[in-house]
């Protein structure tokens, strides 16, 4: 119980999956941009998300291309 709230097991697991995400992300805060940049897409599995749209949209899959040259219109 959280404040209140009941939580599944399940929940709680994945609360404290991102809870730990969030530890780890905070610890790396006096890192470069670049990097922390890097380190949060990777912890939130976004790189995987950017290259399944990637994919989707018949563009190079990549592991080491710009966000910002990516074009997302849906």
């Amino acid at each position: 119980q959280y404040r209140g709230r009941r939580f599944s097991p399940a929940a709680l697991e994945r609360l404290r999956a991102f809870a730990e995400q969030m530890r780890v992300l905070r610890a790396g805060l006096s890192e470069e941009l670049g990097t922390l940049l890097y380190e949060i897409e990777r912890t939130m599995l976004l790189d995987i998300e950017l290259v399944k749209v990637r994919q989707r949209h018949g563009i190079g899959v990549s592991f080491a291309f710009p966000i910002s040259t990516f074009e997302h219109n849906e």
